[in-house]
């Protein structure tokens, strides 16, 4: 017999995932007028998931801060974002949206994935329960990113595993992966929980996907990519706008509220 893991509980978490309010998406498709296109579309699927008319009115921008090895420390960009300083807090500011910087353990590294596992699966259970409290002041949309200087040979790594199916999501994401993407699973899966629907951006984002999906494929029906990629297209993730990185979550934001006014109009 199989020993319990501390990441049993999370898996099956995953597996038992609600689904969207199929009633209101169609009685969305309905009322949007035609001519909308992929704003249209947009709205629907936001439908999905907020009761009544879609709308986005208390957004919040979550970044998980956190360190790899042979990489900068994580420490200036957590510092700068909790300062509200950079590109980001500013247009977040215009956008009338929130901006939390979690510090996952910054200070400490993660392992050296040429040495052995970057986590054991205790932390990695911990880290995704942390971040799940990404939805604790009750967003109506949840934009999720890094500020974790490499982590993108980090989720590069962890896509590599699931593509080539080399065993078990979580032991993929153990191995290789970052606080960063763990913290990011926890996140998408409590989303779900709370019908809150998530803008996924940058690599770490999509590889935390990637593990949802990967343990239950709608796990992803509340997402999308703030931005087309290989790594999105892999997930069958619409990309919503064609703006990389933190300021295509920016803008994919607008392009939700400008949706939303189109629709009603």
């Amino acid at each position: 017999m199989t020993a319990p893991s501390p990441l049993d509980d999370i898996r099956a978490l995953i597996r038992d995932l609600p689904p969207a309010d199929a009633e209101a998406r169609a009685a969305c498709a309905a009322l949007v007028p035609e001519g909308l296109g992929k704003l249209g579309d947009a709205v629907i699927w936001l439908s999905g998931w907020r009761t009544g008319a879609p709308s986005v009115d208390r957004p919040i921008f979550a970044l998980y801060a956190a360190s790899h090895t042979d990489h900068p420390s994580g420490r200036p960009q957590l510092e700068a974002l909790a300062a509200g300083e950079g590109l980001l807090p500013a247009l977040a500011k215009s956008l009338g949206a929130g901006v939390e910087a979690f510090d996952l353990a910054v200070d400490r590294p993660v392992g050296d994935p040429a040495r052995g596992a970057t986590m054991s699966a205790r932390e990695c259970a911990a880290t995704i329960a942390f971040g799940m409290e990404a939805t604790a002041k009750r967003p109506d949309l949840l934009i999720l990113g890094d500020a974790a200087p490499g982590s993108e040979r980090a989720a590069g790594a962890v896509f590599e595993g699931l593509w080539d199916k080399r065993g078990d999501p979580f032991d993929i994401l153990t191995n290789c992966g970052g606080r960063e993407t763990a913290a990011l699973v926890g996140a998408i899966v409590a989303a779900r929980m709370q019908s809150i629907p998530v803008i996924l951006v940058g690599p770490a984002a999509l590889a935390a996907a990637a593990v949802v999906q990967t343990v239950n494929p709608t796990g992803l029906d509340h997402c999308r990519s703030s931005a087309t990629s290989a790594a999105s297209d892999s997930l069958d993730l619409p990309g919503l706008t064609a703006e990389d990185g933190l300021a295509g979550g920016a803008a994919a934001l607008a392009l939700l509220r400008l949706a939303c006014a189109g629709a009603k109009g």
